[in-house]
């Protein structure tokens, strides 16, 4: 039995004693050799009438040995010839012969294929590292497989395209807030990142979006593409990446968003310019030629007809002459307030006012007009309040809302303005028992629409002029002015304006700290 198993090997087995005596041979040693018969049993291995071939030297060198080239049946064949001591008999030594051509085959095209796959990766590598898009693989525990040199050195901060496989984003992101433990936010591109790749794992499908976050403090935009990656038999083996940094995309879209919206805010202006200038030539055409034709017409009565008029017309005509000259006097001083105003003509000086004390200079201008309308006023404004305004600008807001609410209040009628303080604000209110306002005049007050005019109930020109001024003043001051009113029950205008109730308190206007005495 164990003599047909030696027999049946493909490998040669050679027994030698130490004397180079055959002491056993199977018939694939007896090929290899070349040796001619099988009764060689006893023989020297010299004498045993085998071929001369590098087999033959090898065994007689008492040598194991690779790489053994012989010619079998026209064919080379490459063996490999090992040694084996043996303990019987004793002294003996034991060759196998085996026949490892087809292994060299099949390892030359292993290696053949290795090198293929080789120069293919390095041209893969060399292609990848030279594109500025971010590219990488990570397998199924979120960990890197592949990374070219610009998500190294862009992303992730690694020394070289070796040093991210294996690791995840986390190792990454901990790397940096080590570095900078104060400053966790100069290290945030990646926070993201897991979620979007298991959105990726789970759902099988390619996901698009973008992502933002923070490089070494500098906030950078990226254009992402993740898909999943799948193995010879189709099942999930990682998620594929690629980015591209698009900061100086968004950045100029946030410029040309700017630009736009700068246009949009020009035309705005030059749109609310052009109704001022609309609003400017009605005036000129109509609230000035009106008053001065009215004018004009007395005193031409006057020139023609003196001597057959009565005392009486003469001081009629004198007095509608007088009303006239103040309301034309009145148009122009707005007018001229409104267009140097318009040109940067009019400081703006803030200061700490006594509010009692500017709306009472103020009331005092136009006391004449309220007296002789038989008009009662009352100023309930405590003593102690105090405001950081300008002066000259309070003043002409204060004896704009008054003379309005006096033209529009009848005879025996009261006026009053009155001051609350509350949260670093003064609300100015001036109130009247005058014939109020529909909400549409309300809506209009402070636009210039020559349609919001009205005459006072004693026929006094009005062209909305003089709210128009208050409103540009009230900007200027960083407050509000609005106002209340119903047909027939009166008006109330109010206004703000920033307060200063103690040595402790900070002003603001426009969004900007202008006066500070102390701090909290």
């Amino acid at each position: 039995m164990r003599h047909s198993i030696v027999e049946s090997l493909p490998d040669g087995i050679l027994v030698l004693d130490p004397q180079g005596i055959i002491v056993d041979i199977n018939c694939a040693a007896l090929a290899f050799l070349g040796i001619p018969g099988k009764n060689v049993i006893g023989f020297a291995i010299e004498s045993a009438g085998a071929s001369e071939n590098q087999l033959l030297r090898a065994i007689i060198s008492d040598e194991s040995a690779d790489g053994v080239a012989i010619t079998q049946n026209h064919q080379i064949k490459i063996l490999q010839v090992t040694k084996l001591p043996l303990a019987e008999p004793p002294g003996c030594r034991l060759f196998l012969i085996m026949d490892i051509s087809g292994y060299s085959e099949r390892q030359k095209v292993a290696e053949e294929r290795a090198e293929k796959y080789r120069r293919k990766f390095s041209n893969i590598r060399l292609i990848a590292d030279n594109m500025p898009v971010m590219l990488w693989a990570k397998d199924l525990e979120g960990k890197y497989i592949f990374a070219n040199k610009s998500m190294c050195e862009q992303l992730l901060l690694a020394k070289n395209t070796d040093e991210p496989i294996g690791k995840s984003d986390t190792f990454f992101m901990e790397r940096e807030h080590l570095k900078h433990p104060d400053q966790l936010d100069l290290f945030t591109i990646m926070e993201s990142s897991s979620d979007s790749d298991q959105q990726v794992i789970r759902s099988g499908k390619p996901v698009h979006f973008e992502e933002s976050g923070n490089v070494n403090g500098k906030c950078h935009y990226l254009d992402v593409h993740k898909s999943p990656i799948f193995d010879d038999q189709g099942n999930l083996a990682g998620v594929a990446g690629s980015a591209c940094d698009i900061t100086g995309t968004i950045e100029l879209d946030n410029e040309r968003i700017e630009v736009l919206e700068s246009l949009a805010q020009s035309k705005h202006e030059l749109l609310r310019l052009s109704a001022e200038k609309d609003k400017l030539y009605s005036i000129i055409a109509h609230d000035l030629r009106t008053p001065v034709f009215a004018f004009m017409g007395l005193t031409q009565i006057l020139a023609e007809d003196l001597s057959g008029l009565t005392v009486e017309e003469v001081r009629e005509m004198a007095v509608l002459m007088r009303n006239s000259a103040k309301n034309l006097f009145g148009l122009l001083e707005n007018l001229l307030e409104w267009s140097r105003m318009k040109r940067g003509l009019i400081p703006f000086n803030p200061a700490i006012l006594t509010l009692s004390d500017v709306v009472s200079s103020s009331l005092a201008t136009i006391s004449d007009y309220i007296v002789g309308k038989s008009i009662g006023i009352t100023c309930e404004i405590p003593e102690d309040m105090v405001v950081f305004a300008d002066y000259n600008m309070v003043q002409s807001i204060v004896r704009n809302l008054v003379s309005n609410a006096a033209k529009f209040t009848p005879r025996g009628g009261n006026i009053t303005v009155t001051a609350t303080a509350g949260n670093h604000i003064v609300e100015i209110s001036v109130k009247d028992t005058g014939i109020g306002m529909s909400s549409k005049i309300v809506k209009g007050l402070f636009t210039p629409d020559l349609g919001n005019s009205r005459k006072g109930i004693e026929g006094e020109s009005g062209t909305g002029f003089g709210l128009i001024i208050c409103k540009d003043f009230i900007e200027k001051h960083g407050t509000e002015i609005w106002a209340e009113s119903e047909v027939g029950k009166g008006s109330i205008f109010h206004f703000t304006l920033s307060s200063v109730m103690g040595d402790d308190q900070m002003i603001t206007t426009s969004g900007e700290d202008i006066y500070k005495k102390n701090s909290y």
